[in-house]
């Protein structure tokens, strides 16, 4: 029920293509280990390098999960942790490598993706929030996410006896430990980011209320779904009205007068949908490579007979610098054609 309700599940399960079932096959991977140390079986632990493959060739910091498989083996098979260890790991590599066969059909591509998307949501400040990376993941995503009240269970079940964690207990702080220093490391501060996180901390939020008494118990899970709950209606309830950006281009399209300009004074999140020059040359140069220059011609003219696009937006200022030089774009809003 804690999962069910939590905000960060009710919002991305259905929106997050790749981070939910990289969520899955990442907390499907932390099972199997567990159940690799309850069991001190090397197959479980095999399975779970499987699970693990899966994971980051659904997406890359899936892979994190490996830390579970690193716990199970230190924790449960202390006289051959480098026998368990090498077979599980071959597997999750072989796994992610029948997943993912761009990564080595075309190596330096995959290896320059891979920088890119560092550079941008690990090193960049593109998406990066006002408050740093700890602070926000705490007070922002984890607190909204999954709600005060498990917040604040996670860090009593923590702090209560932390000595007598069973070694099952162990292998999921392990992983939830290394899930929490990459979201908290990553300069990109979206909420999704604490998604794998989910389904570890409610398994340990709930670790001191099931030594207590069950009506205490009761009371406490009760507490806790209180805030979630609450939050996840409402959220939904949002969910299933309709986009207010969507409205927001509506009340533009009536409003503007012939050749006028729409100018953004805020970020680039939430703006509603306009054409813009620049939104629309990034496209064009996907086209010219599938359909030629006088495919996109043809499309442009197609264009122009329409009716029903929505308002322009002003192209950007001209950049110059090293290697670029200044791009002109000009607009004819009159018959909505684009002409570069």
């Amino acid at each position: 029920m804690l999962l069910a309700l939590a905000p960060l599940h009710v919002r991305f399960s259905h929106l997050a293509a790749t981070d939910a079932p990289s969520v899955l096959w990442s907390s499907l991977a932390v099972l199997w280990a567990v159940r690799a140390t309850q069991r001190t079986s090397s197959r479980d632990l095999i399975i779970s390098g499987v699970f693990c493959g899966l994971s980051g060739a659904t997406k890359y910091p899936g892979l994190l999960a490996g830390a579970s498989i690193l716990a199970a083996t230190w924790v449960a098979f202390p006289g051959r942790r480098l026998g368990v260890l090498l077979p599980a790991a071959a597997t999750a590599l072989l796994t992610f490598a029948c997943a993912t066969p761009y990564v080595w059909l075309d190596g330096s591509t995959a290896l320059t993706d891979l920088t890119v998307m560092t550079r941008e949501h690990a090193l960049g400040d593109l998406h990066s929030a006002v408050a740093s990376g700890p602070l926000h993941l705490v007070g922002h995503n984890l607190r909204l996410g999954l709600g005060a009240g498990t917040c604040l269970a996670v860090t009593a079940s923590l702090l209560w006896r932390p000595g007598r964690m069973t070694p099952a207990e162990r292998v999921v702080l392990a992983a939830l430990a290394v899930f929490a220093l990459f979201a908290a490391s990553a300069s990109s501060a979206f909420m999704r980011y604490a998604m794998p996180m989910a389904p570890l901390a409610v398994v340990l939020a709930l670790r001191r209320p099931k030594t207590l008494p069950r009506p205490l118990a009761a009371i406490a899970v009760l507490a806790m779904l209180s805030e979630p709950g609450y939050s996840a209606v409402h959220l939904h309830r949002l969910l299933t009205t309709e986009d207010t950006r969507i409205e927001a281009r509506r009340a533009i399209e009536a409003g503007l007068p012939e050749g006028g300009r729409v100018v953004h004074f805020s970020s680039r999140h939430g703006r509603p949908h306009l054409l813009s020059p620049d939104f629309l040359y990034r496209r064009q140069r996907r086209a010219e490579q599938s359909f030629g220059l006088s495919g996109v011609a043809a499309l442009y003219e197609r264009l122009a007979e329409r009716d029903d696009l929505p308002p322009e937006a002003p192209p950007q200022p001209c950049r110059t610098g090293p290697g670029r030089g200044p791009v002109r774009r000009r607009l004819v809003s009159r018959d909505r054609r684009w002409r570069g």
